[in-house]
């Protein structure tokens, strides 16, 4: 089985659809979403904010 074909891969791109379509300075300027998409993880800072990401597509690549 390839990844591709997860159940996984499967909700990440139906949460990450039309998401681009979306002006990425709409989401950056959003606080309360910026403030979820910041982690910190064995010493190092991983910083989702700036990308086309949200909490939830966040949640489905760390279950993929």
């Amino acid at each position: 089985m390839t990844v591709t074909a997860t159940s996984a891969w499967k909700n990440l791109a139906s949460a990450a659809k039309g998401l681009s379509q979306q002006p990425l300075k709409d989401l950056i300027g959003d606080a309360h979403r910026n403030a979820g998409l910041v982690f910190d993880l064995a010493g190092c800072r991983i910083d989702f904010a700036k990308q086309w990401v949200t909490p939830q597509i966040s949640n489905q690549l760390l279950a993929l």
